[in-house]
């Protein structure tokens, strides 16, 4: 069963209300971001000490672990949700 879209706020026009009622899967691995960390997270963390620690300090571990759950965000191995909210007033 899907769930159509109500009126659109005050203010805007029908348009936003039909577009409102195609979902549209978004990609993650297609953002600017996701492709930089992917791909050069790694490396920057692998030349760290040597060229950056003197000017920003020490590598911090917890950049580690936001960035591998910002890259699995993307990955559908690591899972997905559907979320639909019905019946709202």
């Amino acid at each position: 069963m899907c769930c159509a879209a109500g009126p659109s706020p005050a203010g805007l026009g029908r348009d936003v209300e039909r577009a409102c009622r195609v979902y549209r899967p978004r990609d993650p691995r297609k953002t600017a971001p996701w492709g930089l960390l992917d791909t050069l997270y790694e490396r920057v963390k692998g030349e760290w000490e040597e060229r950056f620690e003197r000017r920003y300090g020490f590598w911090r571990g917890l950049a580690d672990e936001v960035v591998a759950r910002y890259v699995d965000c993307g990955d559908w191995d690591s899972g997905f949700a559907r979320v639909r909210c019905c019946g709202l007033a």
